[in-house]
């Protein structure tokens, strides 16, 4: 039915949850709002979620998440750490502030991000599509299109790898191929 009809069903749904499942509605509105790119009412569920628990850990990731969403960075990053210090193990958790911190400009830590999430799993095509963004980001074309290259063989679905192998592609002065990815 779409996005906006499964937002619109779960904030109708919310007030009849029990009050002790309702942050689980919260973890998903926060979810389809970052989706859909709307920073404020993201943050606004991750927040009820975190009202209810203060340390929830997929609270603060989302919250993280919605936060650098908007841009305010300074508060992304003290939720991410919060997060990664919960659930240290999760590749996802490690590969969405490796993101963040790609958008602010943020390479090096990016990199230890990515490095740390490798290191729960070599062969997460996502991770491997950050780490070709980290060494793009870093000037190295070829290894960039290297990891991107990997990425999309371990997972055809990973938009991400495409993305980056296409930019590494144009870096390396390689338009057509470039467009031929995208």
């Amino acid at each position: 039915r779409g996005l906006d009809a499964a937002i619109a069903a779960l904030g109708e749904a919310r007030p009849q949850v029990r009050a002790e499942e309702r942050y689980l509605v919260d973890l998903e509105l926060g979810r389809l709002h970052w989706i859909r790119g709307d920073a404020v009412e993201s943050r606004d569920a991750y927040a009820a979620v975190l009202e209810y628990q203060r340390d929830n850990p997929e609270g603060l990731w989302g919250m993280a998440a919605a936060l650098a969403l908007a841009d305010d960075w300074t508060n992304a990053w003290a939720r991410y750490e919060e997060a990664v210090r919960l659930r240290t193990g999760v590749v996802e958790l490690r590969a969405d502030y490796a993101r963040d911190l790609l958008r602010a400009g943020e390479t090096t830590r990016a990199r230890e991000q990515v490095e740390a999430a490798l290191l729960l799993d070599a062969e997460d095509p996502t991770a491997l599509a950050l780490l070709g963004w980290v060494q793009l980001a870093e000037g190295a074309a070829p290894a960039s299109s290297s990891s991107a290259s990997r990425a999309m063989e371990l997972g055809p679905w990973c938009d991400l790898a495409l993305i980056v192998g296409a930019r590494a592609q144009a870096a390396a002065g390689q338009a057509a191929r470039a467009a031929e990815l995208l």
